[in-house]
């Protein structure tokens, strides 16, 4: 089952999702299509997220409010020297203006990467990216 507004924090901060794809859609903007697609082409339900609202806001906590001073601290470093601090930024104010952001877990098959791309794409997302290991790629 997709799940919406899920804790991705539940076993510890989860600082990006890695090995997913993620788009993103401004507020009114219909994405039911679109997750069927995703589940039509092989990406597993239960590991497709969709974070909508402040509540999906509070759950993400892009600036780890609520997990301490070490996540705190990692993340204050992050926003100094890592591209990423702006896409979490820009995550988070995407969500709190009623936008929603989905995540589309690929588990490092390149052939899902690719499916969720061009299905993201085909749905004129304002963003889509792919959270690797190391890198994170803009498409």
């Amino acid at each position: 089952m997709i799940t919406v507004n899920p804790d991705p924090h539940q076993a510890g901060y989860v600082y990006q999702p890695t090995n997913a794809v993620t788009a993103s859609f401004p507020r009114g903007q219909d994405h039911k299509g679109l997750l069927r697609e995703l589940s039509d082409a092989g990406l597993k339900d239960e590991r497709i997220n969709v974070f909508t609202g402040e509540q999906g806001a509070a759950q993400m906590d892009v600036k780890g409010e609520n997990h301490g001073a070490w996540v705190k601290f990692r993340l204050a470093l992050q926003h100094a020297f890592a591209d990423e601090a702006k896409v979490h930024q820009g995550t988070d104010e995407l969500l709190r203006s009623g936008g929603s952001l989905v995540v589309a877990f690929t588990d490092g098959d390149a052939a899902k990467k690719e499916r969720a791309i061009n299905i993201f794409r085909s749905h004129q997302s304002q963003e889509v990216l792919y959270w690797g290991e190391w890198a994170l790629e803009r498409f």
